[in-house]
C-alpha cells in the first residue's frame, strides 16, 4: 500500500513540474 501511495505522489509531483514548465 505505501508503495502505491509513493508512486501516486511522485506522479503528482511530475505533473506539477510539467504544468509549471
Amino acid at each position: 500500500m505505501p508503495h502505491e501511495n509513493s508512486s501516486i505522489l511522485l506522479d503528482f509531483s511530475v505533473q506539477s513540474l510539467l504544468l509549471l514548465m
